[in-house]
């Protein structure tokens, strides 16, 4: 039996890795975000300097610096490459995986956590944001690591938890693991990070008294838990004490502006980001969660039932995913500010319950709703049909599909406000994207009948399958998005023709091609861009010679120095127009991107 449950957490962990791992360097940076992140990181590894980030050599204060230590030591010992920045996405969604099958096995027994991983791993949204250079992957593992380190603590503490060794292990390794997890995910994203946990455990408190009495208790007044204090004030201080002091206005811009009033939308950050609207970051939630969102009627309603019952008994733990869920997720439905990401430190927690409800049909298989299995029954033909089509003959796609599909991400919503045209080809794109909502269709009903046959171990490989297949489509899409997004070939055209005296310039924020600063290796002058994460760091002496106005960049097109142009805006918008057509030489477009120079 033993080995048994050993076997199958060994391929649950390979499963886990797939899903995390699997091609996090075979694609080139993707801006906006992740050619800056990159950038930094590598800035940072050269200069030697780890207390104060930069890009392109201007301060980078937006963000704590956990991200670029990591990305940066990678580069210290393997050398610069995309891998290198996205592993520190992909090795805490593995982590999490890890934690929230020991918070399941905690909740629901050995099926449960095992369940839970599972469809953690194989979300949407976290398979998404794993393969992407983002802090949240940090984010969500800290405050799950927070969270797990809470129930631990409990444990330690309750009667009921088992031996006295498991016991005495609980009580120690809990508030060290609590004061660690908040000093990870205050250096990761600053004091959103130390909000979210505390905001979760204090709704728990309140629902439940005594349990959580007794975990605040263990956090907060033994001798343990002053160690883990000390041990966050010894992990967090430095790196702010030393930022504020090299870095005049830091208190301000970064704890302040950056984070208190950026979730009031106030402040001086000058920012092109486009908030979604709340029905949307609701809407986003259930994407996020797919291919097992589709169950959440059924684990709601079990849910529900259950956490009625928990409310009503003392000491019982399982109410903590559902508080887990609602307070994220209604902190963030009421920010002004707020991406379509923000929602994904709930996923945990819908994990959790999601596989809770798969280790009770597991244990009680029952009848599955009749309208749910007429309903697969429906759909298998006809998603079984649109695929044979789509493979076959291809469909007709309306463009406002597509348009609206691509206002999901935040650089499109952007770009739209800008007044830009969106920079790629429709048709392949909503292709691709309808072959996803097929495949979800056609393994979600494969799945739903076949749990309504009691097949519970195969009903899950086909959610896992349905995950997986679902994955390798959207690596197609990225391929196909990636030379519009890329930096990495306009940076190639540049170093093949450029001189170490010449000139690189960018029209616009920088963060929209910062992979430039990574692939070309040279300084970027920047036209017009002074807004945006640089914004603050602009205002430094250092940097003033790097922004350049429109009539900056006219005298020094005109002067004798060879320079390249690298611009997101057809040539009536962008500030060429201003300049004479016999200094203007076209070179390329590149994607989104087109590229000038003013000499042969």
């Amino acid at each position: 039996m033993v080995n048994d449950e050993w076997k199958r957490l060994a391929v649950a962990a390979a499963v886990c890795a797939w899903f995390s791992f699997w091609s996090i360097g075979s694609v080139s940076f993707i801006d906006p975000d992740e050619g800056m992140y990159g950038s930094i990181a590598r800035e940072m590894a050269e200069s030697g300097d780890w207390v104060t980030a930069r890009f392109n050599g201007v301060r980078y204060l937006n963000k704590p610096p956990l991200l670029f230590w990591l990305s940066a030591l990678t580069f210290k010992i393997f050398g610069p490459a995309e891998w290198g920045v996205r592993l520190w996405s992909a090795l805490p969604a593995f982590a999490t995986a890890l934690l929230v099958w020991v918070l399941g096995r905690w909740l629901y027994g050995r099926a449960g956590g095992l369940f839970s991983a599972l469809v953690f791993t194989s979300s949407l949204g976290i398979f998404l944001y794993a393969h992407v250079t983002l802090t949240d992957p940090l984010l969500i593992f800290s405050t799950c690591l927070a969270i797990t380190a809470a129930v631990c603590a409990e444990r330690g503490g309750a009667s009921e938890s088992g031996s006295a060794k498991l016991a005495g292990s609980c009580e120690i390794r809990g508030p060290l693991l609590f004061y660690l997890a908040l000093s990870l995910g205050v250096l990761t994203k600053g004091l959103i990070a130390l909000l979210l946990p505390v905001m979760v455990l204090g709704a728990f408190s309140i629902l439940k008294r005594k349990t959580g009495k007794a975990i605040f208790d263990r956090l907060l007044a033994t001798r343990y838990a002053l160690a883990g204090a000390l041990l966050f004030f010894l992990l967090v201080t430095p790196w702010h004490f030393l930022a504020a002091r090299n870095n005049p206005g830091f208190v301000q811009y970064y704890l302040l502006d950056n984070q208190l009033l950026r979730y009031l939308k106030g402040g001086t950050l000058i920012e092109d980001d486009v908030s979604v609207t709340t029905p949307m970051f609701l809407v986003l939630v259930l994407v996020w969660f797919l291919p097992w969102s589709a169950l959440l009627p059924a684990v709601l309603r079990q849910t529900i039932v259950k956490t009625r019952h928990s409310l009503s008994s003392n000491g019982d733990l399982k109410v903590l995913p559902v508080i887990w869920a609602t307070v994220i997720l209604l902190f963030f439905s009421l920010s002004s500010s707020k991406l379509e990401h923000y929602s994904l430190p709930a996923l945990p927690a819908l994990s959790l319950m999601t596989g809770g409800w798969w280790g009770e049909r597991l244990r009680s298989p029952g009848p599955m709703s009749p309208v749910a299995r007429y309903l697969a029954l429906a759909i298998l033909p006809g998603a079984l049909f649109g695929m044979t089509l789509l493979y076959w003959q291809g469909l007709p796609i309306m463009p406002g599909f597509s348009h609206a599909l691509l206002e999901f991400m935040g650089y499109y919503r952007a770009i739209q406000t800008q007044g830009l045209d969106f920079p790629i080809a429709i048709q392949p794109f909503a292709t691709l994207i309808i072959a996803v909502g097929l495949m979800l269709l056609f393994g979600i009903s494969a799945a739903v009948l076949l749990l309504a046959c009691n097949k519970v171990w195969v009903g899950l490989f086909s959610f896992l399958l349905t995950s997986a297949g679902i994955f390798l489509l959207l690596f197609r899409v990225v391929l196909l998005l990636e030379p519009y997004h890329s930096t990495k070939p306009i940076a190639d055209a540049i170093l093949a023709q450029a001189r170490p005296q010449d000139l690189i310039l960018h029209e616009d924020p920088l963060e929209y091609s910062g992979g430039l600063v990574f692939y070309t290796g040279k300084r970027i002058y920047i036209v017009n861009g002074k807004r945006g994460s640089l914004e603050f760091g602009s205002r430094y002496p250092e940097a003033r010679e790097i922004f350049l106005d429109s009539e900056a960049f006219v005298r020094l097109w005109r002067g004798e120095q060879k320079l390249f142009l690298v611009t997101r805006f057809p040539q009536e918008r962008s500030v060429v127009h201003s300049l004479p057509q016999e200094n203007i030489r076209l070179l390329g477009r590149f994607g989104a991107r087109w590229l000038y120079t003013n000499r042969d």
